[in-house]
């Protein structure tokens, strides 16, 4: 029963295993649409029987070759020959899976025409968080659907990728100065007292905001006019 079930486990990983492999790796390159779980699981199988079937034939290959494998008695018997011959097997089946594995990551990492690595966060995590400078802070300009424009320190926002206008922004004032407003009709911008302001992502019309050393974004927040 032993051999029967590890010979029944090693056939699924190493059948499946790749094409998930080849499926993740992919999708950091090519956008994907949405796909039914049948499809999902279909480009899974399909992808990891192959990568499978070229480890296998490997794996034979070079187990004869090196004579530490028994093809015939292998193929005839496995669950007996994985008892009788637990290292030998056991080799094989790591040749077998570096393999299988392997070739499915080069094929999905270097696939033609692949662009830019995809990545499945939001546009506010990607510019807010993932490609925020070390050492560096985030002065935004908030320009509201109501014509008023907002420059704070970037504190908090949400990251998950939920709809646009249920995220929120939080603005903060600098260690020595105030945030600052632009009213619709004004020349000037003036101070806004308050520490922190949140704001929703429905009322946000546009976005803009520098990268500023950590030193430098404790001065005051100027406004930049767009």
């Amino acid at each position: 029963m032993v051999p029967t079930t590890f010979v029944g486990v090693l056939v699924f990983v190493a059948s499946v295993g790749p094409g998930y492999v080849y499926v993740k790796v992919a999708e950091r390159w090519r956008p994907y649409v949405e796909r039914t779980p049948l499809r999902e699981a279909a480009e899974i199988i399909v992808t990891g029987s192959i990568a499978t079937s070229v480890g296998t034939l490997i794996a034979l290959i070079i187990g004869k070759s090196t004579h530490f494998l028994n093809v015939v008695a292998l193929s005839n018997h496995p669950g007996r020959y994985v008892v009788r011959h637990p290292g030998d097997a056991s080799l094989g089946a790591l040749v077998l899976l570096t393999v299988s594995y392997g070739l499915a990551w080069l094929v999905a990492a270097n696939m033609p025409g692949r662009g830019p690595r995809v990545y499945p966060d939001s546009a506010w995590y990607a510019m807010l968080e993932r490609r925020l400078p070390p050492d560096h802070a985030i002065v935004a300009t908030v320009e509201l659907r109501d014509g008023r424009r907002i420059t704070g320190l970037v504190r908090s926002f949400t990251a998950e990728q939920t709809s646009v206008d249920d995220r929120e922004l939080t603005l903060g004032r600098s260690e020595i100065d105030s945030m600052k407003v632009l009213l619709p009709q004004a020349d000037d911008p003036s101070d806004l007292g308050e520490d922190f302001i949140i704001l929703r992502g429905g009322d946000i019309a546009n976005l803009a905001a520098r990268y500023v050393p950590l030193g430098q974004a404790q001065k005051s927040p100027e406004h930049t006019a767009a």
